[in-house]
Parts: C-alpha cells; sequence; structure tokens
C-alpha cells in the first residue's frame, strides 16, 4: 500500500510537472545575434494574441516568433547605435510606459469596481429624455453677417415658403447650401446652443424662425413637420455603448483623482 501511494504522489508530481510545462511547449528558445529569445518570452507573445481574439494556428506561432525577431533585433540595433540612450527616445519611451500602465490601472480598477447594470439603464434614461419625445424636420439657413441677416428676414417675411430655394441660394455654410439647407428629421438635443434648440421647439411645423445670433453668425430655422420619436436606439443596442462610454468616464476620473492625490513637494 505504502509503495502505492509512492507511486501515485509520483504520478501526480509528473502530471502537474507536464501541466506547468505544457503552455511552455509551443515554443523554444532561439537566438537573434547572438541573444536568446526565451521560450516563456515567445508564450507571452502568443497569449497577448490569444487574449486579443486570435485563436491558435501554426501561422500565428510563426507570427510570434516573426514579432520577436522584430523587437528583438530591433532593439539590439538602437543599443548598438546609442539610440537607446538618446535622452529625446527616452522620453518618448517613459511616455508610451506611462499611457500603459495608465491603461492598466484602469482595466485594474475596472475589474474591482465594475460598470453596474443599474448605471447603465440610468444613464440610459437619462440620454432619452434628453432626446426628447418628438423628432423635427429641420431646414437651416446660416449667414456670417448682420446685413446678409436682415436681407434674408426681408426677403423670408415676403416668401416664407421659399426657404428652401434661400437655403440654397443665400446660405453661408456650402454643405447646407448642397441640400437646400435640409438637415433631415432630428431631435432638438442636436442643437447644443441653446438659442437654436429653443427655436427648435417652439416654430410650428411649415413655419419658419426669426434669425437667431450666436457667436458663429445668424441662423434661420425652418420645422417641415414634426413626429413622434423613432431614432432613439433600444436600450438592447444601446447598453453595450453606453457601458463603454461610463467605463471610459470611471477610468479617467479615477485616475484624475490619483494624479490629484500625489503629494507634491
Amino acid at each position: 500500500m505504502k509503495a502505492r501511494v509512492l507511486t501515485l504522489t509520483a504520478c501526480a508530481v509528473v502530471l502537474t510537472a507536464c501541466a506547468t510545462s505544457g503552455a511552455m511547449s509551443l515554443f523554444k528558445d532561439f537566438k537573434v545575434n547572438g541573444e536568446t529569445v526565451p521560450a516563456a518570452y515567445q508564450q507571452g507573445l502568443y497569449d497577448d494574441q490569444i487574449a486579443a481574439g486570435r485563436t491558435d494556428s501554426t501561422q500565428l506561432r510563426e507570427a510570434v516568433k516573426s514579432l520577436a525577431v522584430e523587437r528583438f533585433a530591433v532593439r539590439q540595433a538602437a543599443e548598438k547605435s546609442g539610440i537607446a540612450s538618446d535622452p529625446v527616445v527616452l522620453r518618448r519611451i517613459d511616455a508610451a510606459k506611462t499611457q500603459i500602465l495608465a491603461q492598466a490601472i484602469s482595466a485594474d480598477y475596472l475589474k474591482k469596481v465594475p460598470i453596474t447594470e443599474e448605471q447603465v439603464r440610468a444613464a440610459y434614461q437619462r440620454a432619452q429624455r434628453e432626446y426628447g419625445s418628438s423628432e423635427y424636420h429641420v431646414r437651416q439657413i446660416f449667414v456670417d453677417n448682420e446685413a446678409d441677416s436682415r436681407a434674408l428676414t426681408a426677403k423670408l417675411v415676403k416668401k416664407p415658403s421659399e426657404f428652401a430655394e434661400y437655403a440654397r441660394t443665400d446660405n453661408d455654410n456650402a454643405q447646407l447650401a448642397q441640400r437646400s439647407g435640409d438637415m433631415g428629421w432630428m431631435s432638438s438635443s442636436v442643437f447644443r446652443d441653446p438659442a437654436l434648440k429653443a427655436a427648435v421647439l417652439r416654430t410650428k411645423p411649415g413655419t419658419n424662425s426669426q434669425a437667431i445670433k450666436t457667436q458663429a453668425g445668424w441662423h434661420f430655422l425652418r420645422v417641415e413637420a414634426i413626429r413622434p420619436a423613432q431614432a432613439f436606439p433600444t436600450y438592447e443596442k444601446a447598453k453595450v455603448d453606453i457601458a463603454n462610454r461610463l467605463a471610459q468616464e470611471k477610468a479617467r476620473q479615477h485616475l484624475v483623482e490619483i494624479i490629484k492625490g500625489a503629494k507634491v513637494e
């Protein structure tokens, strides 16, 4: 019985060793300009590729070896020429290293404090409220000076139904002019300027707004029609993008807090 126990123990040790070295069996050490490229280094490159979604294949293993050759050869050449110790190059390497570390810190933080389903749903509902329950078919004319604004106002007072024609001929925005001012169907939230957004909301279908002055110039809007919101995505379609955006914002804020918390003397 004792011998059997020893045999089983030995087998367990052998199996454990095989399992441990199994990951290393894909690659063997080789040399680039006399310097050994360890199998473990190649395995790390391979693991990165698998983590990125690639599948195991002979081509992938060859690509990993080629990548290892490239990295070793470039580093060796930089060290041999002295470029590797150039202050400018070192600063750039440090900047790249900091960026990689920031990404790793962010990933680790989000793993520990992930975005929740409740947060995603709340963000979706906020966006839905901001989008609004209606969509507007809008045309726009933009002019960049007051004299043209007054002249266009006079034209629209006489012939308000000719808005699309004036949007083609009198528009200082070339892209709008090509489309006779047609901006298509949209939410009023598209207009970040409060005055433009308010003009869309108060203009009745089939009528024109008065001239609206912003920092860019003067805007004239025509609401062709209004309909219930149709373009806003469903929660199922939007939730992944929202989760990614929330994660980016959360990670960015975490890094800001780290930097703000640094003791500077």
